[in-house]
């Protein structure tokens, strides 16, 4: 996927970025983005809190343990829906509050 940068009109391409970098906004709240190669303006990807992550980590561990039983993959798909709707909400508050 290409993009053009709003702050230097450069054109890169997304996919040929391998490192997402991430800053520290507020105590446990990371901001996760992909950077201009040519100017660097930030672009974020995510935001991610410590519950964020701890979900996460539980997903991590139910996908290695495939093939999942019945409960296993419902409890999977119910930790992907609450990490989107808790990213949603994060990702909402942080920009509307800074």
């Amino acid at each position: 996927m290409k993009l053009s940068c709003d702050n230097c009109n450069n054109t890169f391409n997304v996919d040929q970025i391998k490192d997402i970098k991430q800053d520290k906004i507020k105590d446990d709240i990371e901001r996760h983005y992909i950077a201009c190669p040519n100017c660097q303006h930030k672009y974020t990807t995510h935001y991610e809190n410590d519950a964020i992550k701890n979900i996460t980590a539980e997903i991590s561990t139910l996908q290695k343990k495939a093939p999942l039983k019945i409960k296993q993959k419902n409890r999977l798909d119910k930790l992907r829906t609450k990490v989107r709707f808790m990213s949603q909400t994060l990702k909402a508050d942080v920009e509307k509050h800074g």
